[in-house]
């Protein structure tokens, strides 16, 4: 057994740590956080209501003291800890120094061709709506595709000549490579020459900036948003409890004390980058100064599209841990479920995970990704081999077969899960011991029928969402 029991405590739990996985290709993010003030005080509201109703119900079962985190308003919690969340695993971290921006700020700014852009012909109240056009003046204003394509290269205003240099892009390059691209990146000795930048493309293409809005919100405000949006509330939830009786209608969601859930709306920004783009930064712009660069007005971020998801604020009224730990893991939660949103809408977006074992009699293949990426029993996953063109200098990738995850063999990575399956076990919940198990896997394992030409090294990718 995982959970054992010692003079009447609980050992503690140790998520599994996988020295072995490979450097594979990531994509690079920068996460951005645009916040409202308006928003935030309207949500926060909200939020003290529901909470005064659910003290009486959360006394019953635990006698949690008060903090100062209690007179911090619940939005501004969400916004502290963003800054201290890291980028997901699965991608490089490309963040600038800007990391927060005040929608009123920019919403005081805005200019017709801001709307334009944005499809709108006027401002609305509803943010949702206004943030593609408040992140079009944040863009121009901040310069931002310059700015993280000049993070790509190390732009250094104190240099004469060539301010640029390719180290950081070298380095994410080769440690994603496959070896033919690493053997012809050494016949190359010319750091600029046409085969490496060609190899270039592969991490430049595929940076994104992550624009987020979040949201505390309390159940009842959640329960609302998705009876409007499908007005099924059986198929969504269930059975609403008794608790949602006892506090008007808000969702009981299965545990006393998950009143509040984090809420994350997410648009997704490609930077550009093609053959025009690449030629006038390399043979116009290498030597130039990033403000003739920024003048030039040739770098551009696309808006690929947007997904909101929520993660429940666990036991947010009755643990005894600091609401900020709570508020964090549900914003990571939320993060990483919309970017899995994402990651279904877009193929582009879409990360390739190596695998790390193959088991032939078991037919059994095992990649290191799991819930945080959105695993579940009947997605569909394409065992991709990696084929390098020695002449041309180009690597594509060769659909194999496809695979499944194991039920039960699905590795809890989420955010927070340690700590989380920790409080399970020490609560005595009746599943602890069966999430003790996920959390440990360290892997996730999938079913390979035709697993005969599988091999360590090649790569998982989302196929299709069950």
């Amino acid at each position: 057994m995982l959970v054992v029991a010692l003079l009447g405590a609980v050992l503690p739990v140790h998520a599994a740590k996988v020295d072995s996985i490979p450097d594979f290709l990531r994509s690079s993010v920068y996460t951005l956080l645009i916040h409202s003030d308006v928003q935030d005080a309207s949500l926060d509201a909200e939020v003290t209501a529901q909470h005064n109703e659910y003290l009486a119900i959360a006394d019953a079962f635990t006698k949690k003291e008060a903090t100062a985190e209690d007179t911090i308003p619940k939005s501004r919690l969400v916004r502290n800890e963003f800054i201290n969340i890291p980028i997901p695993d699965q991608f490089n971290d490309h963040n600038l120094d800007l990391r927060l921006v005040r929608y009123e700020d920019i919403l005081e700014e805005l200019t017709a061709e801001d709307l334009e852009v944005a499809g709108l012909k006027k401002v609305s109240n509803k943010i949702d709506k206004m943030i593609p056009a408040v992140m079009n003046r944040v863009i121009d204003k901040y310069n931002l595709p310059e700015q993280m394509l000049a993070k790509w290269f190390g732009y250094d205003a104190t240099k004469e000549g060539e301010r640029y240099n390719d180290a950081l892009v070298r380095e994410r390059l080769l440690y994603g490579a496959s070896e033919g691209d690493k053997e012809a990146a050494k016949l190359q000795a010319d750091e600029n020459s046409a085969l490496e930048r060609k190899l270039y493309d592969r991490v430049l293409g595929n940076t994104y900036l992550l624009v987020i809005n979040t949201r505390y919100l309390n159940d009842q405000a959640i329960f609302q948003e998705a009876q409007a949006a499908a007005n099924i509330i059986g198929s969504l939830f269930g059975d609403i409890g008794n608790l949602a009786v006892q506090v008007g209608g808000a969702i009981a969601g299965g545990a006393v004390g998950d009143a509040y859930s984090v809420q994350t709306l997410v648009y997704l920004y490609q930077l550009d980058w093609n053959d025009e783009i690449k030629a006038r930064f390399y043979e116009e712009y290498w030597d130039k100064s990033l403000e003739e660069l920024i003048d030039a007005g040739f770098c551009k971020l696309t808006l690929l599209g947007s997904e909101k998801a929520n993660s429940r604020v666990s036991q947010a009224l009755t643990s005894k841990k600091p609401l900020s730990q709570l508020v964090r893991r549900a914003t990571a939660r939320a993060i990483d479920a919309t970017i899995c949103k994402l990651q279904k809408k877009f193929e582009v977006f879409r990360t390739n995970s190596p695998i790390i074992d193959v088991d032939v009699d078991a037919k059994l293949l095992y990649a290191p990704i799991g819930m945080k990426e959105g695993v579940e029993p009947g997605d569909e996953y394409e065992v991709l081999e990696e084929i390098y063109d020695e002449v041309t200098g180009e690597t594509t990738y060769k659909g194999i077969t496809t695979v499944k995850p194991v039920k039960g063999k699905i590795w809890d990575n989420r955010y927070g899960a340690e700590e989380e399956v920790q409080e399970e076990l020490e609560s005595g919940e009746k599943d602890a011991e069966k999430n003790v198990s996920a959390v440990e896997l360290g892997r996730t394992a999938f079913k390979c029928g035709k697993i005969k030409n599988v091999y360590p090294g090649m790569y998982l990718r989302l196929k299709k969402k069950k």
